[in-house]
């Protein structure tokens, strides 16, 4: 019987006592910068070619840093930028279309 109680104790010591992944997951971001489905024509000349876009969000509670995805929606090619700013530069073609995400993240 005592054993019984002794293996049962042990259990729940390691199955029980389980610490939590992560009591707060970081909130969603608020995109400011470019403006969600809208064209953006604003940044700052590079080349004939290419334009740096200066994308921003605010800030999330429970987050530590972020990742920017920028999408080329014609070549699905995608750019990722991890900061723990708010805003994020990035040098894009000229007349192609964009979307962009931001992902925040906690560490574990």
């Amino acid at each position: 019987m005592i054993r019984r109680i002794v293996l049962l104790m042990c259990l729940f010591a390691v199955f029980g006592c389980k610490k939590k992944d992560n009591p707060n997951p970081p909130e969603q971001v608020l995109l400011l910068f470019p403006e969600k489905n809208s064209e953006c024509t604003t940044g700052i000349d590079q080349d004939a070619t290419t334009s740096s876009v200066t994308f921003r969000w605010q800030r999330s509670d429970y987050t530590d840093s972020y990742e920017l995805r920028v999408t080329n929606i014609n070549t699905n090619t995608v750019r990722t930028i991890s900061t723990q700013n708010t805003t994020a530069s990035l040098p894009l073609v000229k007349g192609q279309p964009y979307s962009w995400l931001i992902r925040s993240e906690t560490i574990r």
